[in-house]
């Protein structure tokens, strides 16, 4: 993933990757600074696509364990797009104790079709949106209330596979396909520029890119998170 050409990997739980505003003026030093930048980690062509905020008050917070959202308007915005053929979100989070609405952990969206996400529906059960498919099709079975977890959702070809942890929770077809012109934004979705449906846990790591995962290559990228 570090060497991928297309991409990002966010990691909200090393200060030194994390910026108070949206330069690099102001580093993250300390558990409560507001986080308005945050470096992407790949190396190679095509990066970085690092993710920057430029509403003070929709900043994160840097906590121990992430980029904590507070559910409500924090967001950090990428200018990276979902390919036309295979693409992916992994993301390591504490996942809220109490959901009383779905989360999304990150997603773009131009409507209905045209997702592609990844988050938590009230059950705590992770869930994820592609293309004119969505949460009551691809969803897991377990509740992660309140846990720290590695989730995630890779699709090509008309195939969609969610993960839970170290397995595939849901695998099977989907219709349509995700946009290719609205960027992804982490704590929540973008929906044509518009951010919604709002994380109120907090994320270690956050990963995209245009590779179509298997269960091998999850649990690979989930062990080298710390899962």
């Amino acid at each position: 993933m570090a060497s991928q050409s297309a991409g990002f990997w966010i990691k909200g739980d090393d200060p030194t990757t994390l910026f108070q505003g949206t330069d690099e003026t102001t580093p993250v030093t300390a558990f409560g600074d507001v986080v308005g930048r945050a470096n992407d980690q790949r190396v190679g062509a095509g990066s970085p696509i690092s993710s920057t905020q430029s509403t003070t008050s929709f900043r994160p917070k840097y906590q121990s364990t992430g980029l904590a959202f507070d559910g409500t308007d924090d967001n950090l915005p990428t200018n990276y797009t979902a390919g036309s053929g295979a693409n992916f979100l992994i993301a390591k989070v504490v996942v809220p104790a109490s959901l009383g609405a779905a989360q999304l952990v990150a997603g773009t969206s131009t409507g209905v079709p045209g997702r592609f996400f990844l988050g938590f529906n009230t059950a705590g059960q992770v869930v994820g949106g592609v293309g004119g498919t969505t949460v009551d099709t691809i969803v897991g079975a377990v509740d992660r209330r309140g846990t720290t977890v590695v989730v995630g959702i890779s699709a090509e070809s008309g195939v969609v596979r969610l993960f839970d942890v170290s397995a595939v929770a849901f695998e099977g077809a989907y219709t349509a396909a995700p946009n290719t012109t609205v960027p992804f934004r982490l704590g929540c979705q973008n929906v044509d520029g518009v951010a919604t449906t709002f994380f109120g846990g907090s994320g270690a790591h956050f990963l995209g890119g245009r590779e179509f995962i298997d269960e091998a290559r999850f649990q690979q990228i989930a062990n080298a998170l710390g899962a």
